[in-house]
């Protein structure tokens, strides 16, 4: 079990830096692009899926929903963007060097964006948001195992060296 928890610890910190890059990709897009751009943009990452179904209501809503971005809505995504973007990629690496301060910090993070999760996903129930919020507990879930272990092979080298 605990070599499952480890690997899904692992997984996570990749897709936690995956994810990273990604959101500060987007967040540097709505800073400096029109809207129309983000939206051309999105038209061409999603080019293919909406070429099957042209009426699928997701991508309709998601390209309509960038084309109509306010400027301080999308001051306020590049922002947010940019924040958790730079943080998943400085927690992600801190934890995969085995930071010990890292630990508690990216569970303070991680969980008090997954609350500001959640209050969206009271707003605005989402199929994508609640499987966000469940892949988040779960990497809360392997941070804090793993953190456990962390601080369990550090007493136990405390102990020998005495």
């Amino acid at each position: 079990m605990r070599n499952i928890i480890h690997k899904i610890f692992l997984a996570s910190l990749a897709l936690k830096t995956i994810n990273g890059i990604f959101e500060i990709f987007g967040g540097l897009m709505f800073l400096f692009f029109q809207s129309h751009y983000v939206a051309r943009f999105l038209l061409l990452l999603v080019q293919g899926e909406f070429g099957e179904d042209p009426e699928d209501p997701f991508l309709s809503q998601m390209l309509y929903t960038a084309n109509h971005l306010s400027v301080s809505t999308r001051i306020f995504l590049a922002f947010y963007l940019l924040a958790h973007g730079i943080i998943n990629i400085t927690l992600a690496m801190a934890l995969k060097r085995k930071i010990h301060i890292a630990y508690p910090i990216a569970i303070g993070f991680f969980f008090a964006f997954m609350m500001y999760e959640l209050f969206r996903f009271s707003i605005h129930p989402s199929f994508w948001l609640g499987g966000l919020l469940c892949l988040d507990a779960i990497v809360i879930y392997s941070i804090i195992k793993e953190y456990r272990k962390v601080l369990h092979l550090k007493k136990s080298e405390s102990l020998l060296v005495v």
